[in-house]
């Protein structure tokens, strides 16, 4: 039979045989695509953040990351803190006035088993998942004292002003650690900077979460 006559006689036979065609050629160009999108995303934020992270598709690893641990400081903030201590021995007082200005540096620990990227392919973006942010590192850049008095025969001792600014500077980095807006400028700070590598790969950003690894399905 002649093939056109066939084609006219049975055209809906005809276009679903051709749509299988074409979904067959496709197909392979389709997922050559996806793969070189999630290689070319994943190696610009391995090259960003000097890890490579777990990669996976639609909640299922496809990479296993490396052991790699980076810090990965994205925010600083500095503080002053005042403190007064006194001592009292037989009626004679001493006291210290000290006060030190503090640099503490916030970011993330990047293990690269809690550096999640994930590819939802269903509404083609990019989900990442970091550990939360905290305090990586905490320095005193400046100390003077504000005012110091020794009793008559109460003196102050080398070993004492050790101690005071010892306390000090416990005082200041406890405040650091449980310094909610600056971890909290730090996640927005780390967000901003993921979003701007994902969309520089050609990617869509999706969610950005901050929290502790869970367990995760194993590789396929």
């Amino acid at each position: 039979m002649n093939p056109m006559r066939w084609i006219a006689a049975h055209p809906i036979k005809w276009a679903f045989a051709l749509a299988i065609l074409i979904v067959a050629l496709a197909l392979p160009l389709f997922v050559n695509s996806a793969e070189r999108t999630i290689k070319y995303t994943v190696d610009k934020i391995a090259e960003a953040f000097d890890i490579r992270p777990r990669v996976m598709v639609d909640n299922i690893t496809v990479i296993e990351p490396g052991h790699e641990v980076r810090e990965w400081i994205v925010f600083k903030n500095d503080s002053i803190q005042n403190l007064e201590w006194k001592h009292t021995w037989w009626g004679s007082e001493k006291i210290i006035k000290p006060r030190g200005t503090f640099t503490a540096s916030y970011g993330f620990d990047l293990k690269a088993s809690a550096f999640i990227v994930n590819f939802n392919s269903k509404n083609q973006t990019v989900d990442v998942s970091f550990p939360p942010a905290k305090l990586l590192a905490f320095e005193m850049t400046d100390f003077k004292t504000e005012y110091e008095q020794n009793g008559w025969w109460n003196h102050m001792s080398k070993e004492e002003r050790d101690q005071v600014i010892n306390e000090l500077r416990n005082q200041a980095k406890h405040i650091a650690e449980n310094n909610k807006l600056a971890i909290k400028e730090a996640e927005r700070v780390m967000e901003n900077q993921i979003h701007a590598v994902i969309q520089s790969a050609g990617t869509k950003p999706g969610v950005i979460n901050f929290s502790s690894p869970t367990p995760l399905p194993a590789t396929p």
